[in-house]
């Protein structure tokens, strides 16, 4: 084979193209993803919560201030209203 940059480039594209041609259960997961961003059903809230709290704030629950706290909740209401 050539060199790792060629052999990495290979497998990106490989992966491109895979996620490009996925079946339809494969696409059914994402949307299961998408519904996390905007589902309105408690499992989804309290992901979206976590989710906000830990990315967006870059805080574990156990060093979270109250505000990091309110924030994180105002991301996961304002995904709902941008959603609508």
């Amino acid at each position: 084979m050539g060199s790792s940059r060629e052999t990495s480039d290979y497998h990106n594209r490989k992966s491109f193209v895979s996620v490009i041609n996925m079946d339809s259960s494969a696409k059914t997961s994402l949307e299961a993803v998408e519904d996390d961003r905007t589902g309105l059903s408690l499992p989804a809230l309290k992901r979206a919560f976590a989710d906000n709290l830990y990315y967006i704030q870059g805080k574990f629950p156990a060093i979270a201030t109250k505000n990091d706290l309110y924030m994180a909740l105002a991301y996961t209401v304002r995904d709902r209203q941008l959603h609508l």
